[in-house]
């Protein structure tokens, strides 16, 4: 009869601690389950993503409508801007250019290489035709200015200020499509293409070509990431 007992003791005991065992192994499971959930959650565009964007394409652009020629004299190498896009929960947005400084230095080198950049340009045309003037002459006689003013005609014209405005609106992100808008009203027409992950964000077309003073068809695809 103790023999009995014994080992009946001894078989609930066993069961016990086998039952503590499985239960352990279960809080385990459901710890990896927890996790692997929060690693499969939902990307969401809010918050601040960054991206230093070239923007010599769309210096190149704005400079081909006031006169496309004049492109060849001017460097737009180093041209980089630092940009911040911010969305929020109530979907409005900020964009921020982060190097306002280091972007003004070089639209200074690139306003003060106009004058000689115009020279070439004149001289070449005057090449062109056998002409017997220089550049000087020739902006006297066509629009009774010097050569400098007329230089200075042509930055205010180019105006690379602009690219330093930072600017804020609304937005909608309708699956891969984002709407950015003014401040009161969607452009239904104007939209982004995107690529939503967990710390980027790639921008890869836009529906016109033009967003503000940039040219997109000359920056696209960018490639944002998600600031911590």
């Amino acid at each position: 009869m103790k023999k009995i007992l014994s080992f009946a003791v001894c078989f609930a005991l066993t069961v016990l601690i086998a039952l503590s065992f499985a239960g352990c192994k279960v809080d385990k499971n459901d710890k990896k389950e927890a996790t692997a959930s929060k690693k499969t959650e939902t990307p969401t565009i809010i918050g601040s993503w960054t991206a230093d964007v070239d923007i010599s394409g769309s210096l190149k652009s704005t400079l081909d409508i006031v006169n496309a020629s004049m492109a060849q004299y001017m460097d737009f190498s180093k041209a980089t801007a630092s940009v911040t896009f911010t969305f929020s929960e109530d979907e409005t947005y900020t964009v921020t250019i982060n190097n306002k400084d280091e972007l003004q230095k070089k639209f200074t080198e690139l306003e003060k290489a106009i004058p000689d950049g115009l020279r070439k340009y004149l001289a070449k045309i005057i090449e062109a035709h056998g002409l017997n003037t220089t550049p000087e002459d020739m902006c006297l006689e066509q629009d009774g200015m010097t050569l400098e003013q007329e230089a200075e005609d042509f930055a205010k014209k180019w105006d690379l200020s602009r690219f330093l405005e930072d600017g804020k609106g609304i937005y909608r992100l309708d699956g891969n499509t984002l709407f950015l808008g003014t401040e009161t009203n969607i452009i239904e027409d104007r939209f982004f293409t995107v690529e939503l992950g967990a710390d980027t964000l790639k921008v890869k077309y836009y529906s016109k070509n033009a967003f503000g003073v940039y040219y997109l068809n000359d920056i696209l695809p960018i490639t944002l990431k998600k600031e911590k």
